[in-house]
């Protein structure tokens, strides 16, 4: 029995040089962003055959999503996660190929804990690779297939949701040719482009924090201040002078405080 072709998808995609030229720099934007992402929790939604988790050192690191090779199998728009239980969220291209992107970056938000950071990749439709997508025949091709996302209106969205964006990059400035012997060829357009048109790259990777209204973290005033209440309590003990003459002299009284720093310092003085 015959069995029924595949549908192409864009972890396949990502091996053709094409896409190999794309995830070589987009595994370097992911490294450099989740490499100082601290936590319990990380999940990575889509795209489990790619590990774009790899730098970070979270023990608890997992994918999420419907295609085969997820640790857990979930529609992204409804993720099976307790609210404010995960870390890091990263979103490798998952926005531009579901039919409902606002709903998955609301279950991104719902799921972080506060201070919980978001990594995003995504097509830049002002590009060359945008102008593919929009002059080319075969619309139905990934990455052609998928809606672009513009990174003003990413971050739009991300703003509505109480996301502040605290890192990105454009890069892959080249035409999207499908031999990689071209892609060498015009290789000079990526320092090109990261001067002149820095906003025209093909792909983009951005980070956000989840930002929390009226939260702030509260650390301890080590340098500012002093205690409301002292360590050691002065004490008060006898003159050995005058104990010795047996009479009821002044008392000498020895005072101990803790300064800054933790050292405890004496002082000596007549009472």
């Amino acid at each position: 029995m015959l069995q029924p072709p595949q549908k192409p998808t864009l972890a396949a995609w990502f091996a053709s040089p094409k896409g190999a030229y794309v995830l070589d720099w987009e595994w370097a934007q992911f490294d450099s962003a989740v490499e100082d992402v601290f936590g319990f929790k990380a999940v990575q939604v889509g795209l489990p055959t790619i590990d774009f988790l790899r730098a970070n050192r979270i023990a608890f690191r997992f994918a999420v999503g419907t295609e085969p090779g997820c640790a857990i199998a979930a529609d992204p728009r409804h993720l099976p996660l307790a609210s404010q239980s995960v870390d890091l969220v990263v979103l490798p291209h998952v926005l531009e190929f579901n039919h409902d992107p606002h709903q998955i970056l609301r279950e991104a938000e719902r799921v972080l804990v506060p201070e919980g950071q978001i990594v995003i990749a995504g097509f830049n439709p002002l590009s060359l690779w945008g102008a593919k997508r929009w002059l080319g025949r075969r619309r139905d091709d990934h990455p052609w297939c998928g809606e672009f996302i513009g990174l003003l209106r990413l971050r739009d969205w991300l703003k509505l949701l109480g996301f502040e964006l605290n890192g990105g990059r454009f890069g892959r400035y080249a035409p999207p040719f499908s031999q990689m012997k071209w892609l060498q060829r015009f290789a000079f357009m990526e320092r090109a482009g990261d001067r002149w048109w820095p906003i025209c790259g093909g792909v983009y990777v951005v980070r956000a924090v989840k930002r929390v209204r009226g939260m702030h973290l509260v650390a301890p005033h080590w340098k500012n201040g002093r205690a409301a209440a002292r360590a050691l309590a002065p004490v008060a003990r006898r003159d050995p002078a005058v104990a010795q003459a047996g009479g009821h002299g002044r008392r000498a009284t020895v005072q101990l405080r803790l300064i800054a720093g933790g050292r405890i310092r004496g002082g000596r003085g007549r009472g």
